[in-house]
């Protein structure tokens, strides 16, 4: 496993495709109290064993995954900033206690930019929930991406 990210590392995405260059697990959805992500002390890179221990699932239905973050070339980035997060704080209570621990959160683009009040909503997110909620697909926006799709 890799060492935790640190804050001089170009930003990662906390919602990344498990498939794509550079992909870490960092948490596994739904392995935490109360059916919240659960995170790893330390990345775990993707590699075929990895997505092999998904199936029959998508891994964006089970992993938490960081990649570089494609800023411009997201479709969920705009304004010089993911669209993701911000709906995250407006759309999703905050957590209460201490924020999780988290391996990536020094280079974290959602913590860079909304710090603690992302942190405390990260742990409910999955990135293609298997049963998407109504906040979750405000949250996807009106560009859909793993959380509309998986509603159709």
């Amino acid at each position: 496993m890799r060492p935790l990210s640190r804050r001089s590392d170009p930003p990662l995405c906390p919602s990344g495709d498990a498939r794509a260059a550079g992909a870490n697990v960092f948490a596994i959805a739904g392995a935490g109290a109360g059916g919240r992500a659960g995170y790893l002390d330390r990345v775990k890179p993707v590699d075929e064993a990895v997505l092999a221990l998904a199936a029959p699932l998508d891994p964006a239905n089970i992993y938490r995954v960081a990649v570089p973050c494609a800023a411009d070339g997201c479709m969920h980035f705009e304004g010089g900033r993911c669209q993701v997060a911000a709906r995250m704080v407006e759309h999703l209570d905050a957590a209460a206690g201490p924020l999780p621990a988290c391996a990536i959160r020094p280079a974290c683009r959602w913590w860079r930019e909304a710090g603690p009040a992302a942190c405390r909503r990260c742990p409910e997110i999955a990135t293609t929930p298997l049963a998407p909620t109504p906040a979750e697909l405000l949250i996807a926006g009106e560009a859909g991406g793993g959380i509309a799709a998986a509603a159709d």
